[in-house]
């Protein structure tokens, strides 16, 4: 049973971004790191996908810091995607918002390969055999020499 449908709920996702999203410890430099690592690859970075984009926050960071880059920016969540088209508005024809599901294979349709695809705090929602597909259709969809990262937080069994 999908639990994450609560992200179809409009006061669900403004808590989150409001209040939640604020708490995550480390979370900007989380980001920034994820950068760092992109700087990395020996490919230049220039069609990038963020996977449960939310408001765009990880996008407008991808934007900003690749001023030749053009993101697709991915979720399901209509009031998060409209966040997102209000976030990302001045980056214009840099930013494609796709409203897709990836708790289906389908989510990939109609997308060309990527020099690099992030996610952040999304892929936990999905069950662990969903999460193995999409990894697998991740990296389908990855050019050559390009790189994934995916952002999270996890809970440590011990303090």
């Amino acid at each position: 049973m999908r639990t994450d449908q609560i992200w179809q709920n409009r006061t669900v996702a403004e808590n989150f971004l409001t209040g939640v999203r604020g708490a995550i410890p480390f979370a900007t430099e989380q980001v920034n790191l994820a950068l760092r690592v992109l700087d990395q690859l020996d490919r230049p970075i220039q069609q990038v996908a963020d996977l449960g984009c939310g408001d765009g926050a990880i996008a407008h960071a991808i934007l900003t810091h690749y001023p030749d880059a053009h993101v697709t920016a991915i979720d399901f969540s209509e009031p998060m995607l409209e966040q997102a088209q209000q976030r990302l508005q001045p980056f214009g024809k840099r930013v494609e918002i796709v409203q897709a599901d990836l708790y289906t294979p389908d989510w990939q349709k109609g997308l060309e390969p990527f020099d690099a695809v992030l996610s952040g705090y999304c892929i936990h929602h999905l069950p662990d055999d969903r999460k193995q597909a999409l990894y697998r259709e991740i990296f389908h969809l990855l050019r050559s020499g390009g790189g994934f990262l995916n952002i999270e937080h996890v809970a440590s069994a011990t303090p």
